[in-house]
């Protein structure tokens, strides 16, 4: 569709249709005042501080045809007869809005007037202090003096403790719902509501712990007061004071942009940091208040090396000098297999490249992981290798003709901000598909909820598998694929009645699940810890429908894997993986134990920590 025309305060700009005037307004460099309106939410034009006027060509009531005055020009009426949100009305060809005028500027003076009969006047102490849009509007918008009494304000018992993370103070809240709004449209969890009315009127929980969410953090950055506020950072510093450094979370694989808030070298709060092709704006709570591990008081921030049975404090040269040498020595007497490396699969590529660098070329051994060597560790995935999401994808911006399907996963517990996306698909038209053999918090409000046995995620990826590869054919269309005639043999062995009957579904639970991702022009597969437990009979299969269907390796089309690791689809492509002849680390313990491995590398892991086998192995 063309663009709209509009004159905002005399200048003129084009715009989408279905613009609201605020954001066009933005376009034209011109700022209106709000308070309940965010960009990331839809519009309620509670506060009413962006009433502007709005102008528009009369229409004659009977030809339903502009009026055009003497000079050729249409004539212009004051829409309604009164002032306009701004907020919540959209732009139409022709139209003139005025945001300067005695009548607006009065009613902007009036609401800020009204806002303020109550709000205390501690901003000295207000943590929003210096980031305050309360602050700001008043000063270039708001009246110069107040005619209310001090002593007239209201006051409430504060603070409230919503929940151990968050401070509501009702004395300085202005009621704009963007809390209680994101909670309910944008986390899902409608734990926030209204209470009374009047000057009575106040925010409270109305869940059982209180506020319960994962996502309750992002409340205190969108509140444009400080009515609510943040225990991690609640008086610990000003923000002018704090030095912002730009870093991401490896709490999980969305790997969510951040900001590191710090004052005088301590850890201050951390704050999202806008990136809308990862996390928009938003953190969940272990992402935001999670991060203090690195203040740890048995953090080691200086080399330590063994001297007569204890560790000692030593320098960078001579630490790095006893390694070197006791490595070397290592190699001479034992060879290079005598030598093998574990590092963090949260860490940057740039530090996994050097690692194998140092342990393939410099000490020629094939032994080296990412992995601890638990019970727990899950097999090396090279699906989201071969088939992942390609370049460009953005779920962000995708909706109407994509369809999701979750499987084996629940992306609330293991990497949250993918629960925010895959309800933004939803409510752009898209379609989520979640199969799991547990109940998830996606399920509830998913386009459907395919319930499996325990245990029948294999027999479900086979099944859809067959399926799939039977709808391709059915198209008439095959893809050229190595291997597809073995899959197809593969296949045969096994009826889909006895897929679905270990699976415990039904044909058409199957079929529906199957037709939306044929159908789609997005389609993806996001999967989670309990595929990759089982390994490659879920993966592997799910990697293989996307193959033969060419739903992969494109924009918004392929497989996303939840990983344990922030980065262990990074850690698996730089070769992080025992090569041929190696040991994983599992087989590491061993060789520990038998006295056949004598040289261990381990960068950012803590396998003495978390396993006791790995713990005596090391003292061997």
């Amino acid at each position: 569709m063309p663009d709209v025309n509009v004159i905002i305060d005399g200048k003129s700009v084009a715009v989408p249709p279905g613009t609201n005037i605020v954001d066009a307004a933005r376009h034209a460099d011109v700022a209106i005042p709000v308070f309940c309106y965010h960009p990331k939410m839809k519009p309620v034009g509670m506060c009413r501080m962006c009433l502007v006027e709005v102008w528009t060509p009369r229409i004659d009531p009977a030809t339903r045809q502009v009026v055009m005055g003497p000079d050729g020009l249409p004539q212009m009426a004051l829409m309604m007869n009164k002032l306009q949100a701004a907020c919540v009305t959209p732009v139409s060809d022709g139209m003139v809005i005025k945001t300067t005028t005695e009548k607006v500027k009065f009613a902007q003076r009036g609401v800020l007037e009204f806002l303020l009969t109550s709000h205390p006047l501690d901003c000295p102490v207000c943590d929003k202090g210096g980031e305050c849009p309360l602050q700001n509007l008043t000063m270039q918008w708001g009246p110069e003096v107040s005619r209310f009494d001090y002593a007239d304000k209201v006051h409430f018992e504060k603070p409230v403790k919503l929940s151990d993370v968050i401070y509501l103070d009702r004395e300085r809240c202005i009621l704009c719902s963007r809390c209680v709004r994101f909670q309910d449209d944008i986390a899902g969890d409608s734990v926030l509501g209204f209470d009374n009315r009047g000057r009575s009127w106040e925010i409270i929980s109305k869940s059982e712990p209180g506020f319960d969410s994962k996502f309750s953090g992002n409340t205190t950055d969108i509140c444009p007061v400080g009515a609510l506020t943040n225990a991690d950072f609640r008086f610990r510093a000003r923000v002018w004071e704090v030095r912002s450094t730009p870093s991401v979370c490896t709490h999980c694989s969305v790997g969510c942009n951040l900001t590191i808030d710090a004052r005088q070298n301590k850890l201050m709060r951390i704050m999202p940091r806008e990136n809308d092709t990862v996390n928009e704006i938003w953190l969940c709570d272990k992402g935001r208040m999670g991060q203090r591990f690195f203040e740890s008081v048995t953090r080691i921030t200086t080399p330590m090396v063994r001297h007569n049975g204890k560790l000692v404090e030593s320098t960078w040269e001579d630490a790095l000098n006893r390694i070197a040498s006791n490595m070397a020595n290592i190699v001479e007497r034992s060879g290079n297999n005598a030598v093998a490396g574990l590092i963090s699969d949260s860490l940057p590529n740039e530090d996994l490249y050097a690692f194998r660098k140092l342990i393939s070329d410099v000490y020629g051994s094939a032994s080296i992981d990412h992995r601890l060597g638990l019970p727990t560790d899950v097999s090396i995935d090279d699906a989201p290798l071969q088939v992942g999401v390609g370049r460009d994808t953005n779920l962000m911006t995708i909706g109407k003709g994509t369809s999701v399907l979750v499987i084996a996963a629940d992306p609330e517990e293991e990497a949250p901000v993918y629960l925010l996306r895959l309800r933004g698909i939803q409510s752009r038209g898209g379609a989520v598909h979640v199969v799991n053999s547990f109940g998830t918090k996606l399920g509830k409000t998913a386009s459907s909820d395919t319930r499996i046995a325990q245990g029948g995620e294999s027999a479900f990826a086979l099944a859809f598998l067959k399926q799939v590869v039977d709808a391709q054919a059915a198209t008439g269309f095959e893809r050229r694929l190595r291997g597809l005639e073995e899959v197809r043999q593969q296949l045969a062995k096994h009826s889909l009645d006895s897929l679905l009957a270990t699976a415990g579904i039904s044909a058409d639970q199957l079929k529906k699940v199957v037709d939306a991702y044929m159908t789609a022009s997005n389609s993806i597969i996001m999967y989670g810890r309990t595929a990759l437990q089982i390994g490659a009979a879920v993966t592997q299969n799910l990697a293989s429908a996307a193959m033969i269907t060419g739903k992969c390796g494109k924009a918004n089309n392929g497989l996303i894997a939840l990983t344990n690791g922030a980065n262990t689809i990074g850690a698996t492509a730089l070769g992080i993986r025992p090569a041929k002849g190696g040991a994983n680390a599992n087989e590491m313990w061993s060789q520990a134990e038998q006295g056949q491995l004598r040289g261990l590398f381990i960068v950012g892991l803590d396998p003495a920590g978390k396993s006791e086998r790995a713990a005596q192995a090391l003292e061997a």
